[in-house]
């Protein structure tokens, strides 16, 4: 039974862990690994082109009232959004019956710099002006 999932864009994966990393040069990255019975990679490559925000949810667990070890329950519950993972930067691997991706985060001055860009290029378009 899988104890995690990730919910984007109207795409649900079960995966065994999801996390952000931080490397030295400051790229931070959401590594999502998915074990082999749970898919194949294109289901990660899903993550490509997702502009949504991923939502990571994980099994309810309660204990037993009798024998206090841990159940598992039908239910999820959200135990953290990622926002702006939407970059297009995608790499994934194999290893020992498990798939795993890296998506890269935007941040918001990229972002930013981004949308000013595209607003500079449609309004010398629209005024006939070449820049």
């Amino acid at each position: 039974m899988a104890t995690g999932k990730i919910v984007f864009g109207g795409n649900e994966i079960l995966v065994s862990s999801v996390y952000a990393y931080a490397y030295s040069n400051s790229k931070v990255v959401l590594r999502v690994f998915m074990p082999e019975e749970y898919g194949d990679e294109s289901r990660l490559h899903l993550l490509k082109d997702n502009t949504a925000p991923i939502e990571y949810y994980e099994r309810k667990l309660i204990q037993g009232e009798k024998t206090g070890e841990v159940v598992e329950i039908d239910g999820w519950e959200l135990k953290a959004t990622y926002d702006n993972y939407d970059s297009g930067e995608y790499v994934s691997s194999y290893k020992d019956g498990v798939y795993s991706c890296e998506i890269t985060r935007v941040g918001e001055t990229e972002k930013a710099v981004r949308r000013n860009t595209a607003d500079i290029a449609y309004l010398s378009i629209m005024s006939g002006v070449e820049l």
